[in-house]
């Protein structure tokens, strides 16, 4: 049979695509999906971009108004041409000697490859909240033990972005009354993360069920706040906070430990940049709204403000964890 490159459909590989991936990314988890099922082998492979959805934008430099060099430019159809010229034709082209997976870093503009995923080399990196606004890696940073916000769902906070996927400029966030924001001192060197990043939030409130935002900046010189991944990993409604399909209300006051353990990016924070995290309540139009009510949007539109207190003292240290990644 006379098998033409032009009728192949899509390989066993799996495209990913950053930052703007909802979910865990479909790519990920059909990965570690295969890997867990059959082992690691040759005819699995991992490849994640600084793409939004669909082929066409991999053709581009340009994610949203981020430049990402040169090297993101990507040929989609060729890669898949020769996964199938090598398990359908069988051809002995290499791809099944080349690295499983295949990762962007952006800030750093270039790719890495590595043996699995997550990258065998990664290492946790706690940085740790505290007030006013700090984020560092010092688990006895002094300052408040706390820091309040009030929720209004009839007034979320949203997206500036909404209509155009992509990378963009997020500094207008910052002074909001509804937003707590907590970020690094420029960094003194580079720091590369590739991987799941693990938000850890203690949280309490005087409402029985809220929705917890988490999300993380690349902070250049010059201000322009870029988001690393999209609406959706860094998102967690707190009386679903145990998983499964039973909802547990929140008691007015108590201290609960939330867990954002997804928030999917690969990206150099460069020397003098800052990481900046936003913790708020609402992203709209993203998700539905919490009424912080106890009742479910679709069952109730009567809302109430709230007052969130996120926790960074002892015994309650809110924190991201990083997957820190060495220099090549």
């Amino acid at each position: 049979m006379n098998l033409s490159r032009r009728t192949y459909n899509k390989p066993w590989a799996f495209r990913s695509s950053l930052p703007t991936m909802s979910g865990r990314p479909p790519g990920v988890s059909g990965f570690m999906g295969l890997v867990r099922d059959r082992g690691p082998g040759p005819k699995t492979r991992l490849v994640m971009g600084p793409w939004v959805h669909g082929v066409s934008p991999m053709v581009r430099s340009v994610t949203g108004h981020r430049e990402m060099g040169p090297e993101a430019v990507f040929d989609y159809d060729e890669m898949v041409l020769r996964w199938m010229d090598r398990w359908v034709r069988e051809i002995d082209n290499g791809v099944d000697r080349e690295p499983p997976v295949r990762v962007f870093v952006m800030g750093e503009n270039r790719w890495r490859t590595a043996s699995a995923w997550p990258m065998p080399e990664a290492r946790s990196q706690s940085l740790y909240l505290s007030g006013p606004g700090r984020l560092s890696g010092d688990t006895l940073a002094a300052g408040a033990a706390s820091t309040s916000f009030v929720s209004d769902p009839a007034q979320p906070v949203r997206d500036p972005w909404a209509e155009q996927s992509g990378a963009h400029d997020y500094r207008a966030l910052v002074g909001r009354d509804d937003v707590l924001i907590f970020e690094t001192e420029p960094l003194s060197a580079d720091l590369t993360v590739i991987g799941a990043v693990e938000a850890e939030v203690y949280l309490s409130t005087d409402v029985p069920d809220t929705d917890l935002w988490v999300k993380l900046f690349d902070v250049a010189p010059d201000g322009t706040a870029w988001n690393l991944m999209s609406p959706g990993l860094d998102v967690i409604r707190a009386s679903y906070r145990d998983g499964g399909v039973e909802r547990r209300l929140l008691e007015q006051g108590k201290v609960y430990r939330l867990r954002l353990p997804n928030m999917l990016t690969s990206n150099q924070f460069k020397i003098g940049h800052r990481i900046r995290i936003a913790v708020m309540t609402s992203f709209a139009p993203h998700m539905s709204h919490n009424l912080h009510t106890g009742e479910l949007e679709f069952e109730s539109s009567v809302g109430r403000t709230a007052r969130i207190t996120v926790h960074h003292g002892p015994g309650a240290r809110s924190r991201i964890i990083l997957p820190e990644v060495p220099d090549r």
